[in-house]
């Protein structure tokens, strides 16, 4: 490594083993590599304070106002971060994150810079998070690909993220979630936004001009139920408000129970948001005999 400026340095130790470290750091023109496969990171600030512990069985990691920008435009607001995870063969791994933001099109940017496991790399790119959180806690137990227990408050802009259960991705949605895997509720509110929806629809993503919702889940023995409140949408097919109900069940899509209205609707357009509850014959019959017109206050159930 290399660079110029300012660097405060305490480390401890026990049983001559050390054991946690913390550094001040107030830096420019930072050259460093993080591990000798990883490419060389170009920083032109980094300021903050950085800290690290070991943990009976795993670590803990910490940063406090966090600034850095890179000699190819990547940068970092004042970051507070705090990350913990432990793991035995006695019980599953367990973890907590908290956060007063996170700008995942920043981190995933420097991910390739950082000695990450192979498991979080995999995770990162079937996830693909893009947008910013705010106000993050987060605790969960178990493999990150199979977790027993999980819980999650945060704050999001223009998040957008693959593979959420019956949700395929997302993009540009903001709003905030409260819950665990026992149940809880999100707020949504997009513009020029995106949902794929797979297990619903035959035409899987739906774009829309605009969207707000409020969603709900709760985990039970029958399964998982997802309760949508009244949701609000408009895109060139259709604008109107929607409301619901989805059961996870053992085979196939699962069980809707959608009320929508219409205030304005493109005729050739409806087959692509009929579910696939509906059989097939139904929604080929709308797709091939309904080639126009348009429609307004409309009521589906």
């Amino acid at each position: 490594p290399q660079g110029s400026g300012a660097l405060r340095l305490w480390l401890n130790f026990a049983q001559a083993q050390l054991t946690a470290i913390t550094a001040d750091v107030r830096l420019v023109d930072v050259r460093l590599q993080l591990r000798p496969n990883l490419p060389e990171l170009d920083l032109l600030r980094l300021d903050g304070r950085l800290a690290a512990k070991r943990l009976e069985n795993g670590f803990a990691a910490e940063t406090k106002h966090l600034m850095l920008s890179t000699r190819d435009g990547t940068s970092l607001p004042a970051t507070d971060f705090k990350l913990r995870w432990q793991t035995s063969a006695q019980r599953a791994p367990q973890g907590s994150i908290a956060a007063n933001t996170l700008d995942f099109g920043a981190l995933g940017r420097l991910a390739s810079y950082l000695p990450l496991t192979e498991t979080l790399r995999a995770q990162l790119t079937r996830y693909a998070p893009q947008g910013k959180l705010s106000d993050l806690t987060l605790d969960w137990q178990g493999n990150i690909d199979k977790l027993k227990t999980w819980s999650i408050k945060s704050r999001f802009e223009k998040l957008g993220v693959n593979g959420l259960g019956p949700i395929a991705s997302i993009s540009n949605i903001s709003g905030q979630i409260e819950g665990s895997d026992q149940g809880g509720s999100v707020r949504l509110d997009g513009k020029n936004s995106h949902v794929d929806l797979p297990a619903v629809f035959a035409e899987p993503r739906i774009v829309l001009d605009s969207f707000a919702a409020g969603v709900g889940w709760k985990s039970a023995a029958d399964g998982l139920h997802v309760n949508l409140q009244k949701a609000t949408f408009a895109n060139q097919d259709a604008a109107g408000e929607a409301s619901g109900s989805w059961h996870a069940l053992a085979n196939g899509p699962g069980e809707i129970d959608l009320v929508a209205r219409l205030t304005r609707g493109n005729g050739n357009a409806v087959w692509r948001y009929i579910p696939l509850a509906v059989g097939q014959i139904t929604r080929d019959w709308l797709r091939t005999g309904i080639l126009g017109g348009a429609a307004s206050e409309t009521a589906l159930t």
